[in-house]
């Protein structure tokens, strides 16, 4: 997928080391709701193991194919909050250093496209932890409404306890807000 300024792509091998560092810091890792083990070879495989699924990309700036972060969609089965087969849940991380160019808007606006033009998903589904204001406020932008809280859910990648508030946006509110 491409954009102005962004290109979605699958994982190449490249990516892993840069992409690594980035997950590491606990604002960008934890808040996504993971933390790799460390910077070497099993904190490799982890990122690989999670990137390289059908419909994960990598965030590039364009035009030097610079990673800057990754967005996926996981669709019924593989996803903890889609409910039948035309549903699908998104979820996205970005470096630290590339927060506040609305890069992550862009790469957004491009997944919901592909999840309800290409993917023919009638509903998506965004979760995050209640303390990330800042995916709160993108939520909002894109029309995600407030469906329910998860609290006190045990997070084994994090290992800890986190409140988690679910949103969802439908096909119909997406094509409403690109018809405004």
């Amino acid at each position: 997928m491409e954009t102005t300024n962004l290109l979605l792509r699958p994982l190449q091998d490249s990516d892993e080391e840069l992409l690594l560092g980035y997950v590491l810091n606990p604002l960008v890792g934890e808040a996504a709701g993971w933390r790799p083990p460390n910077a070497g070879a099993s904190g490799k495989r982890i990122l690989a193991k999670i990137l390289r699924h059908p419909n994960s990309f990598v965030v590039t700036l364009k035009p030097e194919d610079f990673p800057i972060g990754c967005i996926a969609l996981m669709l019924y089965g593989k996803s903890k909050l889609a409910k039948n087969p035309t549903e699908g849940e998104i979820g996205f991380w970005l470096g630290q250093e590339f927060w506040g160019h609305g890069y992550m808007s862009e790469a957004l606006e491009a997944m919901l496209a592909y999840s309800f033009t290409v993917k023919k998903l009638v509903k998506i589904w965004y979760g995050y932890f209640q303390e990330n204001t800042q995916s709160e406020k993108l939520a909002a932008k894109f029309g995600f409404h407030y469906e329910y809280t998860r609290n006190y859910t045990y997070w084994p990648a994090l290992h800890a306890i986190k409140v988690e508030k679910i949103t969802a946006l439908t096909s119909r509110e997406w094509l409403a807000r690109k018809i405004q």
